[in-house]
């Protein structure tokens, strides 16, 4: 879990999950069991829980063949987090009572304006990509499995942050929450599922498309910048240049 700006953020794992729905489920619960235990919560009620990321790897490495691995990254307030933690504290324990437990300190990875890039770096590693913008000297970095999107100027200090929306409320909202949920009737046989589940496999083969383009076209701007009057030595800079440029995108996958 980590901290940006006013928002806490918890991550859920499914390994190796029969089905994608199975996986996004189990993800959501592991996710939802650390916010438990970041507030010793016994059950999570009516706290709005939405869903920032989600990421889903058919066949990961140590999986069996056909299963597939979720990854579920959960936002919530923190003032409202904290808040139903101290309305609950207060309220008259049944058993003997416990001392409070020693809570390890969140990791906050709120960013500020003109934050060097070894700063960056430290907080979040190397990018997923990095992009250079053809109008301007900025550079953007791309920290996918946060959600997130940095530009910095030519200097490599930070000029602004995007961090993505919640995806829509049909496919990561999970109410406000009631967790762990609890046993209820048996659904009548042939009620119709009123939530779709969510496919993302389409669309980060798009993404993987669009980025093998992007670092080409990078390429190309670079080598051009960087020997302006020989287009020979762009063309042969160019290959190396594309390659730097994956290699740094594939260290920031990890």
């Amino acid at each position: 879990m980590f901290r940006f700006g006013d928002e806490l953020f918890f991550s859920g794992r499914a390994s190796c999950a029969a089905t994608a729905e199975d996986g996004r489920q189990r993800a959501y619960e592991s996710a939802a069991q650390e916010v438990l235990n970041y507030t010793q919560l016994p059950r999570l009620l009516g706290v709005p829980i939405e869903t920032q990321m989600l990421f889903e790897e058919p066949n990961s490495a140590g999986c069996p063949s056909g299963t597939v691995s979720v990854w579920r990254l959960l936002r919530i307030s923190e003032l409202t987090l904290d808040t139903l933690a101290q309305r609950t504290r207060r309220l008259p324990r049944v058993s003997q009572p416990k001392a409070d437990p020693i809570l390890q300190p969140v990791r906050d990875l709120t960013l500020r304006v003109g934050m060097k890039r070894e700063e960056i770096q430290e907080r979040f590693g190397l990018p997923r990509a990095v992009i250079m913008r053809r109008s301007s000297r900025e550079v953007q970095y791309d920290y996918t499995r946060f959600g997130l999107t940095l530009t910095v100027d030519e200097d490599g200090k930070l000029v602004r942050w995007r961090l993505d929306a919640p995806q829509s409320a049909t496919a990561s909202r999970s109410v406000p929450a009631d967790w762990p949920p609890q046993p209820k009737e048996a659904a009548p046989k042939n009620t119709p599922n009123r939530e779709p589940p969510l496919d993302l496999t389409d669309r980060l083969r798009e993404l993987e498309e669009r980025t093998h383009q992007e670092l080409k076209d990078d390429a190309k701007v670079i080598c051009a910048r960087r020997w302006p009057r020989s287009p020979n030595l762009q063309t042969t800079c160019e290959p190396y240049e594309y390659e730097h440029l994956k290699v740094i995108e594939n260290q920031g996958r990890r």
